[in-house]
């Protein structure tokens, strides 16, 4: 992506950010059903390789880790070092049944550990690929795509984000399918769903990935003679205008990420609400033609 460098007088326009934050991917995995056709084992597989990607995207320290189900206690939430400024992914995977509206498996509460996660992150994503219903099956075949990221999107949705995102894969009452060769129906949508939000919206929300993860989840259960809607609840207090880290104060932000037709004028004119900004906004009347407009997507860095 462009970057575009403004050195003012009054302001250096530029940052070099030394701050990495933790994106702790924890996975608890039915590892005993491999023979079967839950998917699980598979659907560790994918979530681990996204996460990877997901972090070298954002530039973040992956943390890894993983469990089997019959592993993970709530309590080993305590032992997983996650920081107030980190990111956290918890992903289950494997046979499961309701308990109070969303899924449950052995000791492991979606909700128990979601609220337990969400008090100690910045940002939460919890994610439950089972059934929510007293006897819990799975059985199914179905084809999943891949499909790129745009960078930015990302950075909107994991560190620009504050607040946390609580996913089941099948309303209370409903089985979720699978098979094991490719997974989940709802993991693979999922991902899927994030892949082309970031890569389709101008600014990425995590409405819009709960709206595509609904609508591919329940398409790809139709296509196979089944039903399947995910349950999804959005904690999402608030989006920060700089998605390269959450240390910039809300009402100074620090980057502006260009969108089209904006140009030198139009972005001063936006950080005029700014009182830290107004000096820079001048210098940027003065210093260049109003009527030149911004490359779309080009990272403007703003710091005293």
């Amino acid at each position: 992506m462009k970057k575009i460098f403004l050195t003012l007088s009054i302001l250096i326009i530029s940052v070099t950010l030394s701050f990495a934050e933790n994106f702790h991917l924890i996975t608890i995995t039915q590892r005993d059903a491999s023979g079967e056709s839950v998917g699980a084992p598979k659907d560790e597989e994918t979530i681990k390789l996204y996460a990877k990607e997901l972090a070298e995207t954002i530039n973040a320290n992956l943390k890894v880790h993983s469990f089997g189900h019959l592993e993970f206690r709530s309590s080993t939430v305590e032992q997983l070092g996650i920081r107030p400024e980190d990111i956290v992914w918890f992903h289950y995977s494997g046979h499961s049944q309701t308990y109070n509206g969303f899924p449950m498996a052995g000791r492991v509460k979606q909700t128990e550990i979601y609220d337990l996660l969400r008090a100690k992150a910045k940002f939460t994503l919890s994610t439950w690929d089972g059934c929510n219903i007293n006897q819990p099956i799975a059985d199914l075949r179905f084809a999943t795509a891949r499909l790129p990221s745009a960078t930015q999107n990302i950075r909107r949705l994991f560190q620009a984000s504050q607040g946390s995102v609580i996913a089941a894969a099948s309303q209370t009452g409903e089985a979720s399918w699978g098979s094991k060769e490719l997974g989940g129906i709802f993991t693979n949508s999922f991902i899927q769903a994030i892949r082309m939000v970031t890569y389709e919206s101008s600014a990425a929300t995590w409405e819009e990935v709960k709206a595509k993860a609904e609508q591919l989840t329940q398409e790809t259960a139709r296509s196979a003679r089944r039903t399947q809607s995910p349950k999804i609840i959005l904690h999402i207090g608030r989006q920060v205008e700089n998605p390269a880290t959450h240390n910039a104060p809300e009402t100074a932000p620090i980057l502006h990420i260009v969108k089209v037709g904006e140009t030198y004028e139009s972005i001063a004119n936006y950080y005029r609400k700014y009182e830290k900004y107004a000096s820079l906004t001048a210098a940027l009347l003065r210093k260049y033609n109003s009527s030149v407009p911004f490359k779309e997507g080009a990272e403007l860095y703003l710091i005293q």
